[in-house]
């Protein structure tokens, strides 16, 4: 078909000249589909192979390209699969020349679906892609890699970047221990753009090695120092082995990590900034003071709150002690309290004195003293970071609400109450005790602590499950009906075996399950949790016992 498509097009000589013409490009055809069964085994040699730490150079490459292959039974199919006349009549019209036939087989030879090809190949396609492919091939680039690649951007098939991104593999991949397989899936990475790939540093590979030394050059660190790379952030090779060395030291001099540890891992997705051109004073002084005013002067310690919260080597010391005397003035918390605190909550020290002053006059508006606010911020750090309009204002109304006007008891016995969501942990509790138990709200002021249990797992199950015993849950403490074990619970307060209230658990959460079936194929997915509660408990009443 394409022989007959061009010797008509050189038909403007006469017969004798015709025939010529045709000859020439009948030759030129063969000529072509051979160069072009002869690459494609190369490709597919290379792409299917296992791709070694060390990929071949480029000229090495395009001379085994450019070889006759071995005849082999594997040979003759692909070559067949690659020239054969019949084996391919595709439905683009916009394949239908020889450039793009030869393209597309080219593809399906390196072994991508062909699908995939033609849609890539309708898209236009650089004029260097035969020694584009070569030079991906040649480091490793496998077919998913590549469709990825030209999905991505058909710029891979331009010989410079090819080699540019050929390249970087081959630095980074030499640089550090992860292979050319895993720079490949890195490559794949929208978030990184492609020209990151194509103008990788010199300097990159000592960042590399110096991530090698302390065990830490594994994919994800690449990724994160080729996404500061592309913000222009990336510190240089002197901050970068200070801030590892600073990382892996013992207090005071550093933060006491184990080089090669899975925490130290995890610590830089936590904070990628350590990444770049950040203050390295800042942080020494943060453990300096930790050390010396805290007491904190033990790795573990250290290393627990600069995992917990690294924004904390980033924070000012004169903001860590302004925060530090107040609470130890005007809430009477002494510095081993401080400390605790701090192991317990290190946010505690990172945010600002005017947050914290506030929050210590809005409990002391609701009626705590100083002496509660001293319990409360020893058991629950995270109360001085509360968002006071967002989190504790609704709590405190919808507690008025219900008539439990007085939220500084129940703030004493529950401290995280007031970050609790009203929506799915304090009022579907409030309602499934008054309108399913029939029970007085005001008894939560005598266990403010039940906010802190599963209504579904723990407080549903056992007052419904007295309540089938016939037993008057209305005039029962709810501590003594929540606080203890399910075996306690059995033995103590419902007399019965561990057997039958463990049954009748499966019974409800089967009830349970139904009804929520029902509300979601009945598109009522907003009906609160406790009109689920309400439903389950009249079917269980309805129970025989």
């Amino acid at each position: 078909m394409y022989i007959d498509t061009c010797c008509h097009f050189g038909n403007n000589g006469g017969p004798q000249s015709d025939q010529n013409q045709a000859s020439r490009a009948r030759d030129l055809f063969q000529n072509l589909t051979k160069r072009i069964g002869r690459f494609a085994v190369a490709l597919k040699t290379r792409s299917r192979g296992t791709p070694s730490k060390e990929p071949q150079t480029h000229e090495k490459a395009q001379n085994q390209a450019t070889e006759t292959p071995v005849e082999s039974p594997e040979v003759s199919r692909i070559f067949t699969q690659v020239s054969g006349e019949d084996s391919w009549n595709t439905n683009a019209p916009e394949l239908a020349h020889g450039t793009a036939e030869a393209f597309v087989r080219a593809l399906c030879a390196y072994g991508l679906a062909r699908d995939i090809v033609e849609q890539i190949a309708l898209q236009p396609v650089p004029a260097t892609w035969p020694s584009a492919l070569e030079y991906l091939a040649a480091f490793g680039c496998t077919p998913t890699n590549l469709q990825a690649l030209l999905e991505r951007d058909m710029k891979s098939l331009e010989v410079e970047t090819a080699k540019q991104l050929g390249a970087a593999v081959q630095q980074i991949s030499s640089a550090s221990s992860i292979t050319a397989a895993e720079c490949w899936n890195l490559l794949m990475d929208p978030m990184i753009p492609l020209e990151v790939w194509c103008s990788i540093p010199e300097n990159q590979s000592e960042q590399l090695r110096q991530l090698r030394r302390f065990g830490l050059d594994t994919a994800q660190l690449v990724r994160l120092l080729l996404l500061e790379q592309a913000q222009h952030r990336l510190c240089d090779c002197q901050q970068l082995e200070t801030m590892l060395t600073f990382l892996v030291q013992n207090p005071p001099q550093g933060c006491g990590f184990e080089p090669s540890s899975d925490i130290l891992r995890r610590l830089f997705p936590r904070a990628p900034w350590l990444l770049t051109d950040f203050p390295m004073e800042t942080a020494a002084a943060a453990v300096q003071h930790l050390c010396s005013c805290l007491e904190l002067n033990f790795a573990p310690y250290i290393r627990q709150i600069v995992y917990a919260h690294p924004e904390i080597l980033r924070t000012d010391t004169g903001q860590m002690q302004a925060i530090e005397e107040f609470l130890n003035a005007r809430i009477q918390l002494s510095s081993k309290s401080i400390a605790a605190m701090v192991r317990s909550y290190p946010r505690c020290l990172t945010l600002s004195l005017t947050q914290v002053e506030r929050v210590t006059e809005f409990l002391r508006d609701l009626g705590l003293t100083t002496d509660d606010l001293n319990k409360a911020y020893r058991a629950f750090p995270a109360l001085l970071a509360l968002d006071i309009d967002r989190n504790a204002m609704p709590v405190v109304a919808l507690l008025r609400d219900w008539g439990l006007a007085d939220v500084a008891t129940m703030v004493r016995g529950l401290p995280p109450l007031l970050v609790y969501d009203i929506h799915t942990d304090i009022q579907p509790k409030l309602k499934f005790l008054r309108s399913v138990m029939n029970m007085d709200t005001k008894k939560v002021l005598e266990f403010p602590a039940v906010f802190s249990y599963s209504l579904r797992d723990r407080i549903a199950p056992r007052l419904l499950y007295l309540r089938r015993l016939g037993i008057d849950v209305s005039r029962m403490r709810l501590s003594v009906v929540i606080a203890p074990s399910d075996v306690d619970f059995c033995r103590r307060v419902a007399r019965t075996s561990m057997q039958n209230f463990s049954a009748f658990k499966e019974e409800f959460n089967q009830l349970i399950e139904k009804r929520l079936q029902q509300v979601a194929s009945q598109q009522r997915l907003s009906t609160e949790h406790s009109d689920v509660m309400a439903s389950a408990a009249r079917q269980s009443d309805a129970k025989p016992h």
